[in-house]
Order: C-alpha cells, then structure tokens, then sequence
C-alpha cells in the first residue's frame, strides 16, 4: 500500500508544475462545543418519557505545508454525560482519538490526500463529514481531484474508520479505546462535476464492498449512481437543488453469522428543492422541499428495496439529530417547508415544518426501530416542525445555537407496536469556541 502511495504521487509530481503561489507555513486549529439536549416522549421502541444529554466535543488541528506538500493531523474528544435513558451509540461518543492523520500533495490542476481522512462528497447527503453530531465519520485511503477551468473530476477509494467503543457499557462510561480502520469494507467513489451559467451539475458512482470481519455486517456489495443539478441561493432570484440517487447490488437482511442469503437490492432516492429570496431586508429564503426515499416492500421475500443512506449527513435538510433525528433517507416521503430569516448580521432564524410518510407502511421506521409488517398501522408518521436560532457572536469564534422540534404523531407513530399517543418534544443549546 506505502509502495502504491508513493508510486502515484512521484508520478503526479513529476507530470504538474509548482503552484505558483507556494508558500509555507503552519495552521492550528482549536474548537470546542457543548450542546445540553433533552428529548420528552421518545419516539423509538422501548423509548422513555424523558431523556437528556450533554455533549461535548473538542477538536484540535494542525497542518503544515511547504510549496506543493502539505501534511495534517486532527484530534477529536467527543463525549457525552447526564444520559439516563438516552439511545447511546457510536455518534455520541469517540474519546480522544486521531481523527484525521494525512499527507498530500497541491498543484494547480490537482490534489491529492492520502492517509486517514474526513470527506465531504458532493451534496453531503451519501459522504459527509458530520456537522452537529457529535462524532464524525472518517476513512482511510486516497482522495485525488483533478480541476481543470468549471470542472472537477474526483476520485477516492478508502476504507472506514471504526469508531471506539462501541459497547454500550464503554459508550455510557466514555471509555478511551483507538478507531480502527474497517478493512473488510472498501468504498469506492468517482464524482465529477462543471458549472455553466450559474448551474453546477454533478454526476457520480459510489460503489460500497463489505464483508464480515472483526465486525459482523450485511455484507453490502452496493453500488449508487446519481446525478444533480444546484442553483445556489442568490437576494432576488430562484434557487434549486435536485438529486437523483439509484442504488443496485446485494444485500443480507441481518448481520447474524447465521444469515448467508444475498437479497436482489433495488432502491433509488430523489430531493427536489425549489427556493426564492426576495431582496427585501430581514434576506427572507422560502423553499419548498420534497425528499423520497424507497423502502422494502415485503418482508422475508428474496428482495430489498430499502435504500441505504450509507455515510450522508441530514442536519442541514432532515432537522437535527442527536437525541432527535427522526428523518433518514429511508423508506421516507416527505415534503416540507422551510423559511429562513437574517434579523442582523451574524443572526440567523430558520422555520421548518415537514410531512412525514413511510414509502412503504409494511417496513421499518428506520430511525425508531419500529416496523409493522402487515401494513394495518397505515403509513402517516406525523409532522415534524422546527425551529432554530443561529446567532455568530463573534464571527469564526463563538457562536450560540439554540432549537427545538416537535413529532406530532400520525397513524402509524400512534398505531404500530412500540408506539406511543404523546408527541415527541425536543430542544438544545449548544456553544461553540473556537480559536
């Protein structure tokens, strides 16, 4: 692998010139976030009526760089306290472990990054490097990008990092224990994309290998291909933002050993975003959302059609997560609408009020691990409002966040096992430092 590596970056320096600004020099990062959550009337199966969470998450980078050649580590300490009866797992916790540790390699027409690595691909939404929850994602492996005018062309093959522990006893008590790369899986990616007259077009495939190894799996052998077309928001004109995700390959139902059945997978997703904003004073942003996500349309037959959100993010368009996070891309439809406000610079205040259906009323919730499989609990799951504050006191150094969201039960939220009639209540606050 060293030997590969070493390879493929002698040849790519050999074939581009210096960038003509080189330099050099060293960047430190320091950022700390505390967010106190509560979460009233918990919409999961064998969910309790009241749960809190404080969470907090330190990260640390440093990156040096030297004419072409750069180099970077970043710590993380993501840790979570006062958690009776929350829904703890590995998006909570992963205390004081390296994040990120790479070397790369600019020019003008590419770069290259290889070691352990954060990644954000395209629209966030299948790879992401996660934003307000409290752990992110990382991998391990290559990320090259070749730019050529409105154009860029991608590249990445990595393997995910595992993130530890991920026991409930280690999670609740914060445990120090080292990620680990995930070598049974392999995910590759190839993204391309051109802007023309203000509209960027994206087109990609993103192919996801695994198998059992240390960790039990599904053994997904997926491949997604999508495509998108994002006008960004401008003062006086219209915006959108449209995706179309298929997915193929073969999937197993569970991760038990025992379960040696390949299903036919078949699953595609779309988002459909349409916004204006007129040139009025408070920057008013009104859209309308619409997100439609395939779900299994039979249990126990030879078929999956489920589709599988893999590594995306959903803060930025699905509400928050945390404690909350009752929207996946998974047997979903859902449209919605979200205003946004700028009282004041640095001020921020968003509105968001979102229907919620399952695609298909006989598989899971996937968020509340809920499913009735003969379909009599219909397939409305309620709405989903939200509303946040986004004030950035002193800009790219502290910034105060606070919100909440409500689940106003449908049918099946009321009617399926493990349900309940309440509506699921949630607020936070959080602080961010950073330096």
């Amino acid at each position: 692998m060293r030997c590969s590596v070493a390879r493929v970056v002698a040849a790519v320096a050999m074939t581009c010139a210096p960038r003509a600004d080189a330099d050099s020099g060293l960047r430190i990062g320091l950022e700390h976030r505390t967010r106190i959550e509560y979460l009233d009337h918990d919409y999961r199966a064998e969910g309790v009526d009241g749960t809190a969470a404080l969470s907090l998450r330190t990260l640390l980078s440093v990156e040096a760089h030297r004419d072409r050649w750069f180099g970077g580590l970043e710590l993380i300490d993501a840790r979570v306290y006062a958690t009776d009866g929350a829904p703890l797992n590995t998006t909570f916790v992963d205390p004081l472990d390296l994040l990120q540790a790479y070397a790369g390699l600019r020019a003008d027409t590419f770069e290259l990054r290889a070691g352990r690595l954060t990644i954000d691909l395209g629209s966030r939404r299948l790879v992401a490097r996660n934003a307000f929850r409290n752990t992110i994602n990382a991998f391990t492996g290559l990320d090259l990008s070749w730019h050529r005018g409105a154009g860029t062309l991608r590249l990445v093959t990595a393997v995910p990092v595992e993130r530890a522990p991920s026991d409930l006893p280690g999670i609740t008590a914060n445990a120090l224990a080292l990620d680990r790369e995930t070598f049974s899986t392999i995910m590759t990616a190839v993204h391309g994309q051109a802007t023309t007259a203000g509209v960027t077009g994206e087109a990609y495939a993103l192919g996801l290998h695994e198998r059992d190894g240390d960790v039990p799996t599904r053994n997904r052998r997926l491949i997604s291909v999508g495509v998108r077309a994002v006008r960004k928001p401008a003062r006086g004109a219209l915006d959108v933002d449209v995706e179309l995700i298929g997915q193929w390959g073969t999937v197993r139902e569970t991760t038990a050993a025992t379960d040696t059945t390949d299903l036919d997978h078949r699953a595609w997703f779309a988002h459909l975003e349409v916004g204006g904003s007129p040139a009025l004073a408070l920057q008013p942003r009104i859209a309308v959302l619409y997100d439609h996500a395939t779900g299994d349309r039979q249990a126990g037959d030879a078929d999956s059609q489920r589709f599988d959100p893999l590594f995306g993010a959903r803060r930025f368009e699905l509400g928050p997560a945390g404690l909350f996070g009752v929207l996946a891309r998974s047997n979903v439809i859902s449209p919605g609408l979200r205003i946004s406000l700028v009282p004041r610079t640095g001020l921020d205040v968003i509105a968001m009020h979102r229907l919620f259906w399952l695609q298909s009323g006989t598989d899971a919730w996937t968020t509340a691990g809920i499913r009735d499989v003969s379909g009599a609990a219909g397939s409305y799951v309620g709405t989903v409002t939200e509303l946040q504050v986004r004030w950035s006191v002193m800009p790219r150094h502290l910034t105060v966040d606070v919100g909440g969201a409500i689940l106003d039960r449908g049918t099946f939220a009321r009617l399926a096992p493990q349900t309940r009639e309440a509506a699921a209540a949630y607020g936070y606050a959080q602080v961010t430092v950073a330096l």
